[in-house]
């Protein structure tokens, strides 16, 4: 029989060999690793990259616009604003809310009660009238006053009740007393007749025009 013990001792010992120096290697290598250094300073800035292409416009919105009846006041009471003593009274304006406070456009409009013309509030120069007419926004409510610039500190007295006004509330992206964009031009530079035209507002009544193009 041929004797194989010498062979088999041959691979044991080569075996035996490579394993010791594999460990020993390791152990080379994690001796020589030394502690991590500090970390080097930060690079220059690159270059800033060229501006990309601007994007098509989006198509124009739409919004409901609340338009009110005409409304007179059942009498007009007094305060004190900032040193100025006027007359005002209330509108009761439910659609009003924060977010149209916050984001909407509201024209405020006077029908005197002699009927010869519509004027958008604010005015100070209607022909015959010595007043300074105004208007300002709170949630739910417009609150329409005059005084007399003249003597603002006094009080103006009280004007015919058969006064009215009316109100037009367009929703959404313009702060509230300035106004969305229509046809080139801003909805409050827009006379009565031409805002009445513009988004077809009946004589009287209330109500909601639906969809109404805000170009």
């Amino acid at each position: 029989m041929k004797d194989t013990t010498y062979k088999k001792r041959g691979i044991t010992l080569k075996l035996l060999f490579a394993a010791c120096s594999l460990v020993l290697g390791f152990g080379l290598i994690t001796a020589c690793e030394g502690p991590q250094g500090p970390e080097g300073p930060q690079g220059p800035q690159g270059d800033e990259g060229a501006q990309g292409p601007k994007g098509d416009q989006g198509d124009p919105g739409t919004a409901n616009v609340i338009y009110s009846d005409w409304i007179s006041p059942d009498s007009w009471s007094k305060a004190e604003e900032y040193g100025d003593s006027l007359r005002y009274f209330d509108i009761n304006a439910p659609e009003l809310t924060q977010a149209m406070l916050d984001s909407g456009a509201v024209n405020v409009y006077l029908n005197p009660s002699n009927g010869n013309s519509i004027w958008a509030l604010p005015v100070n120069d209607i022909p015959g009238f010595s007043f300074s007419i105004f208007y300002s926004l709170r949630l739910q409510t417009i609150r329409v006053g005059y005084y007399d610039p003249n003597n603002p500190s006094s009080d103006p007295g009280a004007v015919p009740t058969d006064n009215a006004f009316r109100y037009v509330i367009i929703p959404g992206g313009q702060a509230a007393g300035s106004s969305a964009n229509t046809s080139n031009r801003s909805l409050d530079e827009m006379s009565y007749q031409e805002l009445k035209g513009r988004l077809d507002i009946p004589d009287k009544g209330s109500g909601v025009i639906k969809d109404v193009s805000l170009k």
